[in-house]
């Protein structure tokens, strides 16, 4: 980009009955920034055409306000503009503020992402419960499995549902209310209200579900025929927005009308389609104009509730303490192990001994295992070793998502298991295309090619089962004898609810069942929509308890697991495979007490150093300072980030344009929090390079994955929405976890795009960006604080009081002008100016 300049020229003057008076012209950048160290580079600057900086009664002058990108620097600029005019009688001082917007950018990529349409929230309807309904096919079904312990309906008390739905000032007041009508258990967690609060936590998250269903009601759409199915189109559905999985109901009819509704079966949920089947009297004149409604699945909050309502024979899992450890804790002789990546790791040989060696009956043991330091290894390896010392041992390996139970069964069939020994358990929900091409014969399908799971005596004989933590239900479902499993593993345990943790423990463990729990407290976490139900404990109690922590996570908390239990009840794994060492410094001393050993392969780890735009060619960090524009389209709540965007098509095309570093797709990876900036950066991809196939997703789809190149893009650059994103599990800013995850994926290169104003209001982006700088890898926008001292002073709090300060001490609305500088291609473009109308203050006459 060639460095240019773009002006304004506007108007100033005196009214004829006025007093002359002074004028004085300030920037509310460089006001703010007076005292502090780094260097101030202005973005706007003003010319005055009057010789004198002094104004007659009736007496015009003009200003210039010029725009000098520095560098020509991307982005949106801002700044406000402070005209002074002080009385020469007086000396009453009078004070006018404009703000200033430019924008530079490049000019195709700006046009082929503008949003489809203004953005449109959507509206919570009024529902009638429907009284005639047509109903739907049944779902996938397990309908060759003889159910001896059936699911109970678990329906949310109406008393509950009464006072929830009542409108309070915030949920803080809901929750106490419910606790003051006994309705929620008050007091500590104890053995006797652990079932009746968990209880109760999950009917209140039931509600807040279905609250957030009637919010997606859609009106005069069109389902499209596609066969016996019927395709309809969700915005918004891969965020969760709302959240639909296979067996939902959907509801349908004429819309405008009071004809009956037709209740339809999803059999699959795509990228942002659902494809549902309904009854064969529904037909496509219904489809082609139709009203929407969403009914909530409610299977697996009945299989919580079905695992909470079973009783534990012993308080070792629920409440573990020092009275449970048997022996004296040694973790006996170090296995031969069977995958030899391992041998010289002593954590992790540590961890399968005392798995291995653990005296039936024993407390709970945890594996703690941070990026990259192969959790997952540690726990197939403890399963293979069970199952070679002992052939009466009977492993049941969990985890929240079919993606890490995937893992976990092909990593175990990777180490010599045959599918006589191993089996894994899909729900009939599940799509065949779902599942690894290499667990086909680990698995079980009906007459009508829908998953299965064999009687009771089959399933027995496998000495692994694999399934999610939710279909862990099923051989309880079947009669599958208590202490059958002797050992029950979780893995990613971290990222289940507690009541979903427990299913496979409480329905199928005994006195002597040992329990391992796999994860990491420090990454995501489980995802709640109420925020009733997702922290029940003071927040001042130094505890926390609730469905937005995991059982994990309240494990971590039991003095059972403080450092003086290390070794003996959990281990922590410290060896880190994957990054370069400054990439895993800032996290490692962030979340994980700076105890991570970095231990990749320089070859992988190094092979970026020479990549032409690091700042610093020894760190290979870049922070790439930006002030884009939050930006929704039609009825989509999710954000993108058209400046983020460009610049990250940016990246990836030097990045392959260096052929030093043969680069192939599957080397970079590219995360966002938002499904629609991951779809407006896939469409920049594809018209750049229409033959590859890079990943672009959010931190859940790279969760336990990791990439030579992450490329990493905040998007949002105003607060507006956070507590929302914060409410549905996505967004960076104030998510701690998900922040973690994020820049944990990368190994030789990370990059991260984001605008620093926004990003400073949280201390982990602060104290990364201040790492960042510090050592030398920031480009774009620069930061507007000190990063080699510490934020002591809450100089993000102080900023905002200060805008606010200036704003009252302004009379009327500020007036942006704005100054477009486009570009496309690596020419220069079209300038534009955008001026907005605004009221005057104080009879002042102002052209702008």
């Amino acid at each position: 980009m060639q460095h240019q300049q773009v002006s304004k020229t506007v108007a100033v003057g005196i009214p004829p009955d006025q007093h002359a008076s002074s004028l004085k012209v300030e920037f509310w950048s460089k006001m703010r920034r007076q005292g502090r160290k780094r260097p101030y580079t202005p973005n706007f600057k003003v010319e005055i055409s009057h010789p004198r900086r002094f104004l007659l009664a009736g007496e015009e002058s003009s200003l210039t306000v010029i725009f000098c990108p520095f560098r020509g620097r991307r982005g949106q600029y801002r700044d406000t503009m402070l005209l002074t005019f002080k009385d020469s009688e007086s000396g009453k001082e009078v004070k006018i503020r404009r703000r200033l917007t430019a924008v530079v950018t490049t000019g195709e990529d700006f046009h082929l992402l503008r949003p489809t349409s203004d953005y449109t929230p959507r509206m919570i309807r009024p529902r009638v419960d429907p009284k005639d309904i047509v109903p739907g096919p049944t779902g996938p079904a397990l309908s060759e499995v003889k159910w001896v312990h059936p699911l109970q309906l678990a329906l949310v008390p109406r008393k509950l549902k009464a006072v929830l739905s009542q409108q309070r000032n915030n949920d803080v007041e809901m929750r106490n209310i419910l606790i003051n009508l006994g309705l929620i258990p008050s007091g500590p967690l104890t053995e006797d209200n652990h079932t009746r609060l968990f209880r109760a936590l999950l009917h209140v998250e039931e509600e807040s579900l279905s609250l957030d269903l009637q919010l997606y009601d859609m009106t005069g759409v069109v389902l499209k025929a596609h066969g016996d199915f019927y395709m309809l189109r969700v915005a918004g559905l891969s965020e969760g927005r709302p959240s639909v999985i296979v067996g939902d109901s959907i509801r349908a009819r004429a819309s405008g009308t009071k004809d009956r509704w037709f209740q339809g079966r999803v059999f699959a949920v795509l990228l942002d389609e659902v494809k549902v089947k309904f009854h064969g009297s529904f037909d496509e004149a219904i489809a082609a104009n139709a009203d929407v409604q969403f009914e909530l699945n409610r299977l697996p909050l009945r299989r919580m509730h079905q695992a909470i309502d079973v009783q534990l024979p012993s308080t070792r899992i629920l409440f573990p303490a020092e009275a449970h450890i048997q022996g004296t804790g040694d973790p006996g002789s170090l296995p031969q192990p069977c995958n030899r990546k391992i041998a010289g790791n002593e954590q992790q040989l540590h961890a399968v001994a005392r798995i291995t060696n653990m005296p039936p009956g024993s407390p709970p043991f945890v594996v703690f295992g941070p990026p990259g330091t192969g959790k997952t290894m540690t726990v197939v390896e403890a399963i293979r070793q069970l199952t070679l010392k002992a052939p009466s041992v009977r492993v049941l390996a969990c985890a929240p998502s079919n993606s890490a139970a995937d893992i976990l069964a092909e990593r175990l069939a990777a180490e010599g298991m045959s599918p006589s020994e191993l089996f894994r358990l899909n729900a009939p929900s599940r799509s065949r295309e779902q599942l690894p091409k290499g667990l086909a014969t680990y698995s079980r399908l009906s007459a009508d090619n829908v998953f299965t799971v064999p009687p009771v005596n089959v399933l027995s004989t496998f000495k692994v089962v694999v399934s999610t933590c939710l279909s862990a239900s099923v051989p309880y479902g079947i009669d599958m004898p208590r202490g059958h499993f002797s050992h029950i593993f979780v893995d990613e345990g971290g990222q289940a609810m507690e009541p979903e943790a427990l299913i496979a423990i409480r329905t199928l463990g005994d006195a002597y069942t040992n329990l391992i729990v796999a994860g990491d407290p420090k990454q995501l976490g489980p995802i709640c929509r109420s925020r009733i139900a997702e922290e029940i404990e003071p927040e001042d109690s130094g505890r926390h308890l609730g469905l937005g922590w995991s059982y994990l996570d309240r494990l971590m908390e039991r003095d059972m697991y403080d450092d003086g239990y290390r070794g003996v009840t959990w281990v922590k794994l410290l060896k880190n495979w994957r990054s370069h060492p400054s990439i895993l410094e800032y996290p490692n001393e962030a979340f994980y007490q700076g105890e991570l050993e970095a231990h990749a392969d320089p070859a992988v780890v190094n092979s970026l150093l020479r990549f032409e735009s690091l700042p610093n060619k020894q760190f290979p960090i870049i922070f790439h300072g930006i002030a884009g524009k939050d930006e929704r389209e039609a009825e989509s709540p999710s954000y993108f980030n058209r400046d983020e965007a460009s610049l990250v098509k940016k990246y990836v095309m030097e990045l392959f344009d260096d052929k030093r570093f043969r680069l192939k797709d599957e080397h970079i990876g590219i995360i966002a929090p938002y499904s629609a900036q991951c779809g407006k950066i896939r469409q920049l991809l594809r018209k750049q390079f229409p033959a590859r196939n890079i990943k672009v997703g959010s931190v859940e789809e790279f969760q336990g994955q990791e990439r030579r190149v992450i490329i990493l893009s905040a998007v949002r650059s105003k607060p507006e929405g956070e507590d929302e994103d914060d409410r549905h599990g996505i967004g960076f800013v104030k998510n701690p976890r998900r922040f973690n995850v994020a820049i944990t994926r990368a190994q030789a290169l990370l990059i991260v795009i984001g605008n620093p104003d926004l990003l400073y209001q949280d201390e982990h982006w602060r104290g990364f960006m201040a790492f960042v700088d510090r050592n030398g890898g920031w480009t774009g926008l620069e930061p507007d604080w000190d990063t080699r001292e510490r934020d002591d002073t809450g100089f993000a709090d102080a900023i905002s009081e200060a805008v606010e300060q200036a704003d009252r001490q302004v009379p009327g609305r500020a007036r942006t002008i704005g100054m477009g500088a486009q570009r496309g291609g690596g020419r220069s473009g079209a300038r534009q100016f955008n001026p907005r109308s605004a009221e005057q203050g104080s009879g002042w006459r102002n052209a702008l």
